[in-house]
C-alpha cells in the first residue's frame, strides 16, 4: 500500500501496481460509512448552523467565514442547512454540499482569483457569476430556481445547473 500526501493534512491510500485484491478495512472502515460521513472525513472545514458549531459538529456557521479561514485548495463541506449570504469565492477551493438540502439563499460569485474552484451538490437561490479572470471553475450538480441567472465573464468555466 502506498500513501500520497495531498497537503493540508490530507493523505490518500493508493494500491501498489501489483495489488489485485480489494483494499482491506483499516482503523476507519470507510466502506460502511454514509456518503455524508465520507465527505466529512475528507473535508478541511465543515459549515453548519450555530448549534452545529457549539456541539463541535462544524467549525463554521458561515460559508464566507469558512472560505476566509481555509487555505488554497481546501475542501469545505456544507451540512443540510440554509445559509442566507452572498458567497464570494476568492481562491481555489472546493465547496461540496449535502445535496438539495444544502441551500445558499443568496448569490455565488467566482472572483478573478478563484481559478479551478468547484461548487457542487447545493441549491442556490440567487445569481451565479463567473467574474473576468475566473478560469476553469466548475459548478456541478447544483439547483437554481432560474438557471438563466448565470453570467460567465471568465473563460473555460463549466456549469451544469438544474432548475427547481
Amino acid at each position: 500500500m502506498e500513501f500520497k500526501d495531498l497537503g493540508n493534512g490530507r493523505v490518500i491510500r493508493q494500491p501498489t501496481p501489483r495489488q489485485a485484491e480489494p483494499l482491506q478495512a483499516s482503523a476507519v472502515d470507510i466502506q460502511n460509512l454514509s456518503l455524508g460521513a465520507k465527505a466529512v472525513l475528507l473535508a478541511d472545514a465543515i459549515v453548519g448552523d450555530v448549534g452545529d458549531v457549539a456541539s463541535g459538529v462544524a467549525q463554521y456557521s458561515s460559508i464566507n467565514a469558512a472560505i476566509a479561514g481555509s487555505l488554497v485548495g481546501a475542501r469545505i463541506f456544507l451540512l443540510k442547512k440554509t445559509w442566507v449570504e452572498n458567497v464570494s469565492i476568492d481562491r481555489q477551493i472546493e465547496i461540496i454540499g449535502s445535496g438539495y438540502g444544502s441551500y445558499i439563499n443568496g448569490t455565488v460569485t467566482f472572483t478573478g482569483t478563484s481559478d479551478h474552484s468547484l461548487v457542487s451538490r447545493a441549491r442556490i437561490s440567487g445569481n451565479i457569476t463567473f467574474d473576468v479572470g475566473s478560469i476553469g471553475c466548475i459548478l456541478s450538480e447544483c439547483w437554481n430556481p432560474t438557471a438563466s441567472l448565470i453570467t460567465d465573464n471568465g473563460s473555460g468555466n463549466y456549469y451544469a445547473v438544474g432548475e427547481d
